[in-house]
This record gives structure tokens, C-alpha cells and sequence, in this order.
């Protein structure tokens, strides 16, 4: 199988790359900068240029694949809605150009966004209304399949935990 990866680069992204690479998958990662480039060609993955605002080279990117793994985000939180802004559209891009295709579109997202004791579905109570702070924004990407925006697809949520363990237990945990 042949995976996009966005993020591939990045702290998730690269460990999923490895993984993806043992399993004989072929990936192709997008790449932002020749420095991005350089550190997937030697990786063994293939490298598409563009970034998250370059909606059409995501969409180059996701035709060219058999399924789509979306671990980028744009971490600038002086500008946190514009980047969630960013996220939206490209997800939303990328699901469009999926719509009709049954390739999987995996996207990440945090646990931070469940309400304690409750599990996220695809229901009018689950919108990104009822999140409250600053989270409502990055469950606007779920919504976007749950809305109806796309309809026949195949769009899986992973919510990877914050906190002490995924940043300093790394090494143990993917190693």
C-alpha cells in the first residue's frame, strides 16, 4: 500500500513512518523544506513538497496514494486559530479528494478533546459546539465528516494521550 503521510518529519509522524516502512508499505511523505526532503529521502521515502496552506499539492499528494495518514499541524500557538484554520482546510481538501475512493484518511487529534466519561460519535451532540476553550477548533476536523461535508469515506480519528509519558518515555515506547 501506498500512504501519504503529512507530519512525516515530526515527532509521531517519523516514528509512524518506520512502522509503515517494516510493513512494507511504500511512503510517500510530504515535505515542506529541502531540509524535511533530505531527512525522508534518506529515511527510503519517497518526497512530495508542499506544505498545509498548498491545498493543491495536498490534494496531488492524496491522489497519488492508496490512503492518507494527516499528522501535521502548523505548532505556531501565537497564531493557534489560524492554524487550526490551516488544519481545516487541508483536511477538509484532502477528505474531498478521498470522497467515493474507500481510502482511509487517519487523522490525529488529542484526547483533551473528549469530555471526561464520554466517547466522540458521529451525533449532533458531538460537535465541536459542545468542546469548550480553545479545544472546540481542532474538533472542527472531525465535524467535517460527521457535518455531512463529505459523506462516503473512510476517516479514522486517533487521539495519541498528552502529557509526561509521550514526551520523555518516547524512546521506550517506539524505539
Amino acid at each position: 500500500m501506498r500512504v501519504f503521510v503529512t507530519g512525516a518529519t515530526g515527532f509521531i509522524g517519523s516514528a509512524v513512518v518506520r512502522e509503515l516502512l517494516a510493513a512494507g508499505h511504500e511512503v510517500l511523505g510530504l515535505a515542506r523544506n529541502d531540509e524535511g526532503a533530505g531527512k525522508l529521502a534518506r529515511a527510503g521515502v519517497g518526497v512530495h513538497r508542499g506544505d498545509l496552506v498548498d491545498l493543491a499539492s495536498l490534494v496531488a499528494g492524496v491522489q497519488a496514494c492508496d490512503g492518507v495518514i494527516h499528522l501535521a499541524f502548523i505548532h505556531d500557538f501565537s497564531q493557534y486559530a489560524a492554524s487550526v484554520e490551516v488544519d481545516r482546510r487541508a483536511v477538509e481538501e484532502m477528505a474531498k479528494a478521498l470522497e467515493g475512493s474507500d481510502k482511509p484518511l487517519v487523522i490525529t487529534s488529542g484526547t483533551a478533546l473528549l469530555a471526561p466519561g464520554r466517547r466522540f460519535t458521529c451525533t449532533p451532540s458531538s460537535s465541536s459546539s459542545t468542546t469548550s476553550g480553545h479545544l472546540w477548533a481542532r474538533a472542527t476536523c472531525i465535524d467535517i465528516r460527521c457535518s455531512g461535508t463529505v459523506n462516503s469515506m473512510r476517516l479514522i480519528a486517533i487521539r495519541p494521550p498528552s502529557g509526561p509519558c509521550v514526551r520523555h518515555c518516547s524512546k521506550s515506547i517506539w524505539a
